[in-house]
């Protein structure tokens, strides 16, 4: 039984809490291994922390590794951990690649992933799903899930609790690949990228453009073009009044 992670291996990645819960589950699962899928951080020490844990045994790391490589290394994959944290709220490109790959996922349950149904593993109900109207009529079902998430603040307990699911529960990592390589196809591929930016950007051009903004606008709609000019003549009390849209001023 495999459970990997992929890309530059940093603390980010959770590299730690992952040891520490395969050191709590060796004994009832011993054949789970972590598999580390690319090369080391530069500035992570992580053979300090496979010592802190006693993981030595459990673990394989590959080194960088090349797209085919990558390819290979994701359909040996039972489990994929995609738990990087802390984030600027971007979606991570390796948990893409997993889904795409109909992986079952383990993320960390975050802004950025607030509108991906996801199971709780406390009690394996459904998290982030469909809050309008239509949900009276569609109740929640872990059957929709697309990943595990795990609450930061409860990370140890519930990361046990997600890896012991599902490294037992074949039929629940099928379900959740299945629904993966589905929220992949639907949200994710270049065409559809390519699709919603055409769709954006052809709706902004299409907005009104006001001769001025009101004064309640955010600064950053409020350009001033002078501004670098006058912080460099502030010094010597120079009046650059002219470089104004339509001064006709000039001279100190």
């Amino acid at each position: 039984m495999v459970v990997a992670a992929f890309g530059v291996i940093t603390p980010e990645k959770r590299i730690l809490p992952i040891l520490r819960a395969l050191q709590v589950l060796r004994a009832d699962l011993p054949a789970v291994r972590l598999r580390l899928v690319g090369e080391i951080g530069e500035h992570y020490a992580l053979w300090q922390d496979v010592a802190r844990t006693g993981t030595r045994d459990l673990l394989e790391v590959t080194g960088y590794v090349d797209d085919d490589r990558l390819a290979a290394e994701l359909r040996g994959a039972d489990v994929c951990l995609c738990l990087r944290w802390p984030t600027a709220r971007e979606t991570s490109a390796s948990w893409l690649r997993c889904l795409a790959a109909g992986k079952p996922t383990i993320v960390p349950d975050q802004l950025s992933t607030a509108d991906v149904p996801t199971l709780d593993p406390r009690h394996w109900t459904l998290k982030h799903d469909r809050t309008d109207a239509a949900a009276v009529f569609q109740p929640p079902s872990p059957t929709r899930a697309v990943a595990v998430s795990v609450d930061l603040q409860d990370e140890q307990d519930m990361l046990v609790r997600a890896l012991r699911r599902l490294v037992i529960d074949a039929d629940l990592r099928a379900s959740l690949g299945h629904n993966a390589r589905g929220w992949w196809e639907a949200r994710h591929t270049l065409p559809r990228m390519h699709r919603d930016y055409e769709a954006a950007l052809t709706w902004a051009a299409a907005q009104p453009v006001p001769d001025r903004w009101p004064a309640d606008a955010p600064a950053h709609l409020h350009p001033d073009t002078s501004r670098w000019a006058r912080a460099l003549v502030a010094p010597f009390d120079v009046d650059v009044d002219i470089l104004e849209s339509g001064s006709t001023s000039s001279g100190p």
